[in-house]
């Protein structure tokens, strides 16, 4: 990874919206929201040093949603 746009804290996504890109050195993709709900926290570690993902991809979260019901 080169590149992380995270989410804006407070923004509302429904189940499957489009919530930010990463980007590799050969492609860019939009990164979804797995559940509907809001974002309460995003992690600055992978926007300062997107390589984070590569080298310890199962402690990289990209963005914490509260679940909306409904």
């Amino acid at each position: 990874m080169v590149f992380v746009e995270l989410a804006e804290l407070g923004k509302v996504f429904a189940a499957g919206d489009a919530a930010g890109v990463v980007e590799s050195t050969k492609a860019a993709s939009d990164t979804y929201a797995p559940i509907g709900g809001e974002v309460i926290a995003v992690n600055e570690e992978v926007f300062d040093s997107p390589e984070f993902i590569n080298e310890e991809p199962y402690e990289s979260w990209i963005f914490k949603l509260k679940p909306t019901c409904g």
